[in-house]
């Protein structure tokens, strides 16, 4: 009965940690889809425009891609090789 107790004593501390940290993201969580829905089609366009494109924008465009489930397209690489 001592060992139950320890163990779910441990369990309910583990899920305070967890809600914790879970309250603390959930708010930029939402932030994020905000922005998200804010994006307009000329936006995309201009992104899609830039032919190399600073790595901040690449990994927010991953980001976004990994969050809207979108697969990546392979496209040949004019240096050689996949992309």
């Amino acid at each position: 009965e001592v060992e139950c107790q320890k163990q779910a004593d441990e369990a309910n501390a583990i899920k305070e940690s967890c809600e914790a940290d879970l309250a603390e993201a959930i708010p930029a969580l939402e932030g994020a889809v905000k922005a998200l829905n804010s994006l307009s089609k000329a936006d995309i366009f201009e992104v899609k425009m830039m032919k190399k494109p600073p790595g901040a924008v690449k990994l927010v465009m991953e980001t976004i891609c990994i969050m809207m489930s979108v697969k990546p397209e392979k496209i040949k690489d004019p240096d050689g090789g996949n992309k």
